[in-house]
């Protein structure tokens, strides 16, 4: 039993020789590409925002396939429902165009258009919209 605990003590050092030598690899590897990330975004300012605005796309609901026609400039209509991360609310649509346009006066910064407004100010609108109703209908209910 001695020496077979020897041999797994061994066994142990050896196998954390190598998890050492492993993750001295990959933090190698993890500051490269750090390197090499903070390059492209000094040298491709765009492509930071162009990840900031998938993102975007991305939690406002949109599906893979429309963030790519998004990200190639390409307008298109689509119908269903935008969620606002602001106002913690769905928004429904019928019959809506979304694009994304490089913002004027602004090099290096994109923003998301639903119906030719940027998308935080349909939501705006939106969400009065849905209060305004709600103050109508309970209105409504009340009789003097």
């Amino acid at each position: 039993m001695k020496k077979e605990n020897k041999q797994l003590c061994e066994n142990i050092n050896v196998l954390n020789q190598k998890l050492e030598s492993s993750k001295k690899e990959h933090d190698k590897v993890i500051n490269n590409l750090k390197q090499e990330i903070k390059i492209i975004y000094e040298r491709f300012p765009m492509v930071r925002e162009v990840f900031r605005i998938e993102n975007l796309c991305r939690i406002v609901g949109f599906r893979e396939d429309m963030i790519k026609r998004l990200l190639s400039f390409t307008p298109f209509k689509f119908k269903g429902y935008l969620y606002s991360p602001e106002h913690k609310e769905r928004f429904k649509t019928d019959n809506s165009i979304a694009h994304i346009e490089k913002e004027i006066g602004k090099e290096n910064k994109l923003h998301l258009l639903i119906d030719k407004v940027d998308v935080m100010d349909w939501f705006k609108m939106r969400y009065i919209e849905m209060r305004e109703s709600l103050q109508e209908e309970r209105n409504k209910g009340i009789k003097r």
